[in-house]
Parts: structure tokens; sequence; C-alpha cells
């Protein structure tokens, strides 16, 4: 969805990405002639970047549905792009590679992070830093301004899906294969809380208003049926005292 939930786009394995204006009905169908990894729209609504896999980063006007950019996703790998808070640079990580970082209105690549196989990316509400979540279970926090790392930590995940922060930026959020779901100080990456998770956690994280946490997953072995949505109360206040939060 848009920022204003005015928007919506999806895709199926197809590789046409569509674009709906849900107050009008007007669709807009783009051919990719590539399934879509993911797809995410600017902060101002104005721009929808998609990365698939094996093919570039694509930049569109959502009003026209024409390409703005094409980006260079680096060696053949599932692509994640995800916008900074203020819309001027697009983070992309790959599966297979490392991420990069780019500017949007001129297309140029400003930092390429040196670790490579990154899933979830995450920019802070400041835009300042990025957080990032690696195949291998890693969690790694980045200085956007000259692409610095600033924490890395080991977690026990088989593979780190997702990484989210709370509205104010006060707390990172990370979620994966065969571990907890585990709360972080985003200051040391020292831990805040955990929640015991199921075998597979492919989404976590925080309402706009930072009230809720809600996660998904269940058991990878999709015959038991074991698939669940979970909504959470959040107290942040009472971590930072260190008191259950949830």
């Amino acid at each position: 969805f848009s920022p204003d939930s005015s928007v919506v786009s999806f895709c199926e394995n197809n590789g046409v990405v569509e674009i709906l204006d849900l107050r009008t009905d007007r669709s807009i169908q783009m051919d990719t002639k590539q399934g879509q990894w993911k797809m995410v729209f600017s902060p101002n609504g104005e721009l929808l970047a998609a990365g698939s896999y094996g093919a570039p980063v694509m930049i569109w006007a959502t009003a026209t549905g024409s390409v703005v950019k094409t980006l260079d996703g680096g060696r053949e790998g599932g692509l994640t792009p995800v916008f900074s808070p203020d819309g001027k640079i697009l983070a992309v990580g790959n599966r297979n590679s490392t991420t990069r970082l780019f500017d949007v209105e001129s297309g140029k690549l400003l930092h390429e992070l040196p670790e490579n196989q990154t899933h979830g990316l995450s920019f802070d509400p400041t835009g300042e830093r990025l957080a990032v979540a690696y195949v291998d279970g890693r969690l790694g926090l980045w200085n956007v301004a000259d692409g610095r790392l600033l924490q890395m930590k080991q977690t026990n995940a088989r593979e780190l899906y997702r990484v989210h922060w709370t509205p104010a930026g006060d707390v990172l959020v990370s979620s994966g294969v065969k571990d907890n779901i585990i709360f972080w100080n985003p200051v040391d990456l020292s831990v805040l809380h955990e929640i015991t998770a199921p075998e597979w956690v492919i989404e976590a994280e925080f309402s706009p208003d930072g009230t809720r946490f809600v996660n998904s997953g269940g058991s990878n072995d999709q015959s038991q049926g074991d698939r669940r949505v979970e909504i959470w109360g959040v107290r942040v206040r009472d971590w930072v005292l260190g008191r259950a939060g949830l």
C-alpha cells in the first residue's frame, strides 16, 4: 500500500506489476518479464521500487507507470529495496550479495556495504542508521552517511528474515528461522526482550503508532497447517526499566 493507503501495488509470478488507485479503480500495468521479489512505495507515494531475482531494481512513477530509474542490484539474487524516511536514498539488499545504497534522484551508487547475503533492511526513523538482517543470522547496524559499520551481532537464528524499528527509533526487532523474536537496544545491540517464536517467522513489525507488534509465521512444513498471525500490546518503557513489555 502507498503511505496514504489510496494506492496498492501487486505482482504475481508472471512478471506484470500492477498499480491500482483504490479511489478511481484506475489500473496501470507494467510488464517486467520477471516475477518481483519485493515492492515498496516511496514515503510520498510518488514512486514505486521493485526488486526481482536476476534483474535490476526498477523505480516507476506511480501516476504514469513510466520507468524513472533502473539500478544495478549486483550479482543474481533476490533483491529487497527500501526507501529512507525522506525518500532520498534507496537501500537494496541482495540475497546472494552485498547491500547497496543509491541516491534516488540521480541513481548514483552512494555506498556498497561490505557484507554479503542480506535479507530484510530497515532505516531508523531519522534515516541515519540502516539495520540489516543477514542470511547467516547476523544483525548489522550501518551509518548511512558514510557506509560505516556501527554494530554487528551474531544471533542464534539459522537465518534472519526481518528487522524493524519502533516509530521512536528506540527499539529494533529481529526475526527469522529457529530463534526467538528479539527486541534490541540499538545503541549497543543489547537484548531488551525476547518472545518465544514459532519455527519460521516471515514478518515482524510495529504498528505506525508503536503500541502494537505483529508477527506472522509458524511451521516451515506447510502440511502441518501451523501458520498464524500474532498481535501484541507494547510497553517499551517497561523494557527500559527491565520489566516485561508485551
